[in-house]
Parts: C-alpha cells; structure tokens; sequence
C-alpha cells in the first residue's frame, strides 16, 4: 500500500504508463447516483440502533479562519461525543487535484462460504466455545461427545453418528488448524525439543519442528490473510555475537558485501538468499522478517489488492453497488436511502452465515499522489495552498506540536488518503499516542461514522473483552490492529456511550483524544486524514 508500482505498455514504439492508458476520472461525476431525487441531507432523526446524533459545527468565516483556534474553542463540547462534524462556511470550496490517479486497494482475502450441516450455516465461533468448554478437541473426541456438540450448537435433525460424524469434520477442516497456529506461536510451554532449540541457536526464537523434517526449523504465519511457510535451513550452526540489528546477517552472522534486506518492524538484517525460500527481486518497502511475521499478530486482517485508478475504481465500486441492491430489491432501478445502506452494512456485520468481499484504497501516502489539496509548491498562488484547514499545512501551524517534528511521519506529518466503496470499513481505534485527528470529505457519497467519548473508552475495552475474549487472549493488544468491529447496538446496551455522524463532500471530521471511531462508506469516495 505505500509503494506504488507504475506498470507500462509499448504502443507504436512508445512506452506509455497505465495510469495514460485509462480515462482520468470526471469529478462530476462523483455526486451521489443511487440517492432517490430530493433526498433530505438533513440529520436522520430515526438513525439504526437509537444512536444519537454526534455534533455538528457550523463556524462563520471569522471563527473558521483559525482552524487550531477553532477546534480548541469547540473541543469541550466536542469531546463530550468522541467525534464531531464541522461544515466550513459558506464560499469555502478548495479545487480538487492529484498527482496519480492509480494505487493499491485493500482488500479481504475470499472466505468460502460457511460450512453447512442439514442444509443450516454453522456458527463456526459458537462451535469452537462450545468445543472449549467440553475441554477441546482431543477431550471431546475421547469422551464422544461430538453429537452433544452439535445438538448446542442447534443440529438436532441428524441421526447421532451423522452428527458426530459431520460436526467433528467440519470442526478438523475449519477450526483446529488455526488452534494448532496459536498453539504453536504462543509465547509460552516450550517443548523439550524447542528448549533444546534455544540452546543451541541463539538467532532464533521459540519454534516448533515439524516431525520428520530434522535440520529444518518451520515458521508458520498467517499474515494479512495470506499463509507463509518459512523454512530456515541449518546445516550448521552459528552463534552470531553482539551487535547493532542491521549490521550482520541473522541467519548466517555474516557481514559480507552483499546488501542486506532490513525488517521493518524490528530492524534485524536478513541476506536474501539465506531466506527460505529465497527472495528474489526488491522486497516491499514494509517487509517483515519470519520472526515477526510469526509474532506480530497479524493474523487476521487485509491484503494488498489489484492496482488500479480512480476512474476504474469507480466504475468496479458503482457497479458492486448497483448489483447489491437491485439484487436485494428486484429490481434494476437502484435507488438507495443512506438508512437502508446503513442497515444492509449492519445486517452484514451481524449474520454469522454471509460475507461480501469489498475493496478499500488506505492508507494511501499523499506524498505520492497527492492530497487533493493544492500545495505551495505546485499552485503558489492558489489562496487554499496556504490556508491552514489544508492538510497540508495544519500540522505545520506555528500552534501545532507537529511543528517540532522534522521528520516525514506517514498518516501524522504527511496526510493519507482513502479512497472507499459501499461497506468499506474502518473498524473501531483511536489514534496513535491518542491524538487528534481531522478528516477531509474530498468528493462522493456519505461516510458514516460512530464515536465513543474518552469517558466511555474503559466501558468499550471492558465490553468488548468481555464479547471475544479469545481473541484477546491470543492478541491482547487486538484494539490496536483495526480489525475488529461490535454493533453500536451491543455497545449501547452494554452502558457504552456511542454517537453517530454522516460526512459528506466538504466537510471535517474531527476525533478526540481516546475517542473510539469506527465507521463505514456509502459509495465512492476519497477523504484525507491528518492527526
């Protein structure tokens, strides 16, 4: 996501990039195509779940022209949602540009579909706690309780011997892999063997050797949804001695001329060709070692899709979207309320027995698109490259902390993008060392988002602890990672504090301090993020 690669084509001898291939993208036609005619962009007093609506700013002229000024005269009653909505005066409309109309989405990797037992979806997560606390596979296998199972899980129709029978394959195929995963990469229990490991071979961490293979140790990761097997061969054994990670090789402690490939995450150097299997070619500017690809925690999430540009993301978003719903109402006249979109995305999150694979553009890094922002350098005498509700310039403020940073810190210094489509999700966190975050709805349809004031944020930890604790039990820093999402409805009657918005071209969005968000997007859009 933060490298894009610009493929090329010869056509009659000349080398032409993709990007010149495909038609830019018409900002005019970016306004919302599945609202019905004269739809109200008033509050939605009916809003799903009883949710409250967040605050909504509305600054004159002389009020917005300090945007630092203004956000801390706001801030008391602002906090008190989490988030708030700030609708710039009227005449304030900045001309939209980038430099690249091409990147990378994100995406969810496909999961086929739920298993079936007696033509009913399985809750593959109430099969697995009702396995857990029969003791787990082995004990329910030896006791024969596999049928018992089944019947608390609701299947009740099939004879005893199909039940069991059905339950524990489904049981095998779907869930004991991924337990056998987090049993052998937690941190604790050790086997004799991975003792003797440690002794032996000061590079590497706990790890567990598969039968069979002796001389081989295997790192198994699920990383961004996709399954690594690392094999790191040892024909002898090296102790590597002190030294500054980067310096020398940690699978060989060599220090020789070749050029090593260095782990983002931890730093630790690697030579290409030590790695198992080797890596050809220049690795991502975001690689990750085996060890931390094992450790990290990412084993759950999104991947890196298809390249494409706007004016194609749009066509592939529009169309999803229009196939949705003329499915779901019969018709191939599609018009949608931003309710009905709202409770479908929610219908969505809720049903453990349907899933919908969308695409997501974020995370996109300003710096080699843009920001649709004009800039100083490019448009000096445009009067919104230096006004300071540009993201650009806000954390250069001479009243920003930001303005002590002088190094290019993605998604603070530097503005992200995120260009969404119909259920695009970003799942409940706050922001990093707790900042404040402003969000810019360049163009398309609604975003809706969902706020929770710091004073709740205890409240939401505990609840959804005590919803997936499993999941905390293998990630206890889960919040962190973006990946996980509650109802506002289960968070309310949970004592949890929950506000929502709806941001629409042109406005700001603005986060609080330990103010938990999460939300979802109607259609196409792009928006820029600046902490």
């Amino acid at each position: 996501m933060k490298k894009i690669q610009h493929q090329s084509s010869r056509i009659n001898g000349k080398v032409v990039s993709t990007e010149q291939l495909s038609p830019k993208l018409d900002i005019s036609t970016t306004a919302p195509r599945f609202l019905p005619p004269g739809y109200d962009f008033g509050a939605r007093p009916k809003r799903m779940f009883g949710l409250p609506e967040a605050k909504t700013f509305n600054p004159t002229p002389e009020e917005f022209a300090d945007p630092l000024k203004y956000i801390k005269s706001i801030r008391v009653e602002g906090e008190k949602y989490g988030i708030c909505r700030i609708v710039p005066p009227a005449g304030w409309n900045p001309t939209f540009g980038m430099d690249s109309q091409k990147f990378h989405q994100q995406q969810r990797t496909p999961f086929t579909r739920v298993p079936v037992l007696d033509k009913k979806p399985v809750d593959l997560f109430h099969l697995k706690k009702e396995v857990v606390s029969r003791g787990g596979y082995h004990s329910v296998t030896d006791q024969k309780k596999w049928a018992e199972v089944g019947r608390a899980i609701g299947h009740t129709s099939k004879t005893c011997t199909s039940m069991s029978s059905s339950v524990k394959s489904i049981y095998m195929k779907w869930i004991l892999p991924y337990e056998e995963y987090i049993e052998n990469n937690s941190t604790g229990g050790a086997s004799s063997e991975d003792e003797e490991d440690e002794k032996d071979d000061t590079r590497t961490t706990r790890s567990r050797r598969k039968k069979g293979r002796s001389g081989i140790i295997f790192y198994l990761s699920i990383y961004k949804s996709h399954l690594f097997l690392f094999t790191l061969a040892r024909k002898r054994r090296y102790v590597i001695p002190e030294h500054v990670k980067g310096e020398l090789c940690e699978l060989c402690g060599s220090n020789s001329e070749e050029k090593l490939v260095i782990c983002s995450e931890c730093s630790a150097g690697f030579h290409a060709h030590c790695l198992s299997p080797p890596l050809t070619g220049r690795p991502p500017s975001d690689w990750n070692c085996p060890n931390c690809l094992r450790v990290s925690g990412n084993d759950y999430g999104f991947e890196e899709g298809e390249e494409r540009t706007l004016h194609d993301f749009q066509n592939v978003a529009n169309d999803f979207k229009e196939k949705w719903f003329s499915k779901n109402k019969g018709t191939n006249q599609v018009t949608v309320t931003e309710d009905e979109v709202e409770r479908e995305f929610w219908r969505l999150v809720e049903s453990p027995y349907e899933d919908v694979e969308v695409e997501y553009g974020a995370d996109l890094h300003s710096s080699h698109h843009g920001s649709g922002f004009p800039t100083a350098e490019k448009d000096p005498l445009n009067k919104y490259s230096r006004c300071g509700w540009n993201l650009n310039n806000i954390s250069l403020l001479p009243e920003s902390l930001f303005c002590n940073i002088h190094n290019d810190i993605s998604g603070m210094m530097i503005p992200w993008l995120y260009v969404g489509m119909v259920f695009s999700t970003f799942c409940w966190h706050t922001e990093d060392h707790y900042t404040y975050s402003v969000n810019y709805h360049h163009w398309g349809e609604t975003k809706t988002w969902y706020g929770i004031p710091s004073s709740s944020a205890d409240k939401f930890e505990e609840t959804m602890r005590k919803k997936v604790p499993e999941l905390f039990d293998s990630n206890p820093d889960l919040l962190f990672h973006l990946t996980t999402i509650l109802s506002p409805g289960t968070l309310l009657k949970n004592g949890v504090q929950v506000y929502a918005l709806d941001q629409r071209p042109g406005d700001f969005v603005i986060t609080f301090p330990r103010s938990y968000h999460a939300g979802f997007n109607h259609g196409v859009s792009l928006t820029l993020l600046q902490k």
